[in-house]
């Protein structure tokens, strides 16, 4: 050990040749730690009573009650003032009726009452998972992260499979903004119907993300938490009265099947931590971040067109197009914040190398 580093232990610590007081130091310590093991044999340190030091900051509680606050008042007002009707779309022979299963999942099973209340939980309980974890050693988690990234991946994929080709067939059928306005064509197919059903009723899932983030003690930046929560409450929202009135949701429905199935893999492959692939996979990490900044700009165009060009977008729907203003259009800030910095960090890097 050099001189200055070992002044610097020796500070902290006292001398090697002070055990009085290095002993009364260890004693102090034990007073509010224990020392636990890792399933490896690694020692570590408790804060003893630590459910004492758990409590949640005050402002992630203000953040969580506005937010739950905020859904629930916003959709007590929405139902009261439109309540949702499923029988705007023609009769559709296919054998998936989507409007049907809509109305059955939603209205008839009152899932939509299910989906608001885990809406308003979810921050609350990322919030204390996070104050839970604040004294513990975080989780590696390497294992249920390469498990949890492919099936969200191949899952993704196999609504991709189906979706993506009807929604180009569609295009080239119709054009782009002729084919947004055919609500009683577009779900009417089942190649879509059956996969944009499942992937609103599953978005929630993507939680998972969150609490491994909280578990494994990563930082949960805004853009991440205020994604995974407004998507869902927008999924919720589009079931309940926009997909009766364009096809605005097969596009977004399309684009972040596609966006996730390679995000996903993506991640997925990371966390088997091989230095050499993780090496390589890094320095295309910002093309992900472009994939999300382009599907927010489509996002927005596609909102565009379907209000200006669709009869029944506003007029039924007005409440949709600027929920789905004010979310994309935040979106497309962050994400493309989000670009510029990894593309100036890649740009320094590949200096650097030069």
């Amino acid at each position: 050990m050099s001189k200055s580093k070992s002044k610097s232990v020796e500070s902290k610590t006292g001398s090697a040749s002070d055990p009085k007081l290095k002993a009364q130091q260890k004693q102090k310590l034990l007073e509010d730690y224990d020392v636990a093991y890792t399933r490896k044999g690694q020692p570590y340190l408790v804060l003893r009573n630590a459910t004492k030091h758990e409590s949640t900051p005050t402002k992630d509680v203000v953040i969580a009650v506005g937010a739950a606050t905020a859904i629930l008042a916003s959709s007590y007002y929405l139902y009261n003032y439109q309540t949702p009707d499923y029988t705007e779309i023609a009769q559709q022979p296919a054998a998936f009726n989507f409007t049907t299963k809509q109305k059955e999942f939603y209205e008839d099973a009152y899932m939509h009452v299910v989906f608001l209340i885990i809406s308003c939980l979810f921050l609350p309980t990322i919030f204390k998972l996070r104050a839970i974890m604040r004294n513990r050693p975080a989780f590696e988690l390497r294992g249920i992260l390469f498990v949890w990234n492919m099936i969200a991946s191949l899952l993704s994929g196999w609504g991709m499979y189906y979706v993506v080709p009807e929604l180009l067939d569609q295009v080239q059928k119709f054009g782009l903004n002729n084919m947004l306005c055919q609500a009683d064509y577009c779900w009417s197919q089942s190649s879509i119907g059956i996969y944009v059903f499942v992937y609103q009723a599953t978005k929630c899932l993507e939680w998972i993300d969150t609490a491994l983030l909280a578990l494994r003690k990563k930082p949960l930046n805004f853009l991440h938490l205020f994604h995974h929560i407004v998507t869902m409450v927008y999924c919720w929202h589009a079931a309940m009265y926009s997909c009766n009135v364009d096809c605005s949701g097969v596009w977004y429905a399309g684009m972040n099947l596609v966006v996730h199935f390679i995000m996903y893999m993506y991640y997925g492959i990371m966390a088997l931590n091989i230095k050499v692939v993780n090496n390589t996979l890094r320095k295309f990490s910002f093309m992900i971040t472009i994939l999300q900044t382009s599907q927010m700009v489509m996002g927005i165009y596609v909102l565009v067109a379907t209000a200006v060009g669709c009869e029944y977008t506003w007029q039924k729907n007005w409440h949709g197009v600027l929920f789905c203003a004010g979310m994309y259009g935040t979106y497309l800030y962050l994400f493309g914040k989000l670009t510029i910095e990894k593309f100036a960090i890649c740009t320094r890097s590949a200096k650097k190398t030069q």
